[in-house]
């Protein structure tokens, strides 16, 4: 080999070695994954009152109804439970927990949710309990005493919270109410029956107190003295589940 056969040698050994250290520049950008936790979702047992005054100890089972959301204090991503098992990044989290009545702000339903702050490691597994048993708005029916049933046919009632109303015609149909409200106005519209010796009543007004995880009963009666005058009464059934 001669001189110049040396030199050719040389520079192809150089030109080799420095595409090899640009696959190696580039193959420094791929993102690696992140170090990884098992996080591990748990219930607790909530104290809720299956009826008036009877208590009763349960832990909700199905999940299935519920959206699981981590927030790392910048953003907020879904997550998804497998068998109450979810692979997170390192770092610190608060998982929230929703069912679908938050999308209309707990006017649609029974709405539940909760929320846990939590940090977990590399290779950790993290158990996080959420409390889900009591709803966090409040249900609202109406029911008819017999004496209003006798002379009335429930037309009506409008309840309104400051933000929205709501209008029940029937003892069949709910309302719902966010947690923020703890007072409502109401207008009661009904119909006289034939041969009942009172008036229709056209705009009957007032207001209820209601409470946040509560059912309240506005229970339409008869004033004893006056058979003209509508009075409302409530119950709250502290149920925990609004069955």
């Amino acid at each position: 080999m001669n001189k110049f056969q040396n030199i050719f040698c040389i520079l192809a050994v150089l030109a080799f070695g420095m595409l090899g250290s640009g696959c190696s520049n580039e193959d420094s950008q791929v993102e690696v994954p992140e170090p990884m936790g098992i996080l591990c979702l748990n219930m607790s047992s909530d104290e809720v009152y299956v009826q008036a005054g009877t208590r009763a100890v349960q832990t909700l089972t199905d999940w299935s109804g519920f959206q699981f959301t981590l927030d790392n204090g910048t953003a907020s991503t879904p997550l998804v439970f497998n068998n109450g098992r979810a692979s997170v990044a390192v770092g610190t989290y608060t998982l929230h927990a929703t069912n679908s009545a938050s999308v209309d702000n707990g006017y649609s339903g029974a709405l539940y949710s909760g929320a846990e702050t939590f940090s977990i490691n590399a290779g950790e597994q993290k158990a996080v309990t959420l409390s889900l048993g009591k709803p966090k708005n409040s249900k609202v029916t109406v029911s008819l005493s017999s004496d209003f049933a006798e002379k009335y046919d429930l037309k009506t009632l409008t309840l309104n919270d400051g933000t929205r109303d709501i209008t029940i015609s029937s003892v069949a149909q709910p309302a719902y109410f966010p947690t923020s409200a703890s007072q409502l106005t109401y207008t009661l519209v009904a119909d006289a029956k034939a041969g009942s010796l009172v008036q229709d009543i056209t705009s009957a007004t007032g207001s209820v107190t209601i409470d946040a995880g509560k059912h309240t009963t506005l229970n339409l009666q008869i004033n004893p003295i006056d058979p003209s005058l509508v009075v409302i009464e409530t119950d709250t059934d502290y149920n925990g589940q609004f069955q």
